[in-house]
């Protein structure tokens, strides 16, 4: 599958989850009962659309960005684990996904005219 496509059809399959995995919470904790592994010794979320997701970046992103979005993954799962409000009313799947996939528009591989690189936009864009 082309890298683009590949990275499309993230969101496409959330969007096409069950509507029992997008009701909102009841709740507080992990509120879908969704699988966990641990990293880091913080509970994070283990659905096979997170993994693809962690797998993309692992496969596309640079080692930076590796690091940067599992730093920022974990930062906000530590977050909501320790905040009763923010268990109760964030999706954790949502979450993991967001910060997992924020940054991939930064990277040449997958968009090589992106315009969010220097190289590619014209000065007078960036400011």
């Amino acid at each position: 599958m082309h890298a683009r496509s590949l990275f499309l059809a993230a969101p496409l399959a959330l969007a096409a989850a069950s509507p029992a995995a997008c009701s909102y919470p009841t709740s507080g904790g992990n509120h879908y009962n969704y699988p966990t592994t641990k990293l880091a010794g913080i509970d994070v979320i283990d659905t096979q659309i997170v993994r693809d997701a962690r797998a993309l970046v692992k496969g596309y992103g640079e080692p930076y960005l590796q690091k940067h979005v599992l730093r920022t993954w974990l930062f906000g799962a530590a977050m909501i684990q320790n905040n009763a409000t923010l268990r109760a009313s964030v999706d954790v799947e949502v979450h993991a996904l967001a910060t997992i996939l924020h940054d991939l528009g930064w990277d040449r591989k997958l968009f090589p005219r992106s315009l969010f690189c220097k190289s590619v936009m014209p000065r007078s864009k960036l400011t």
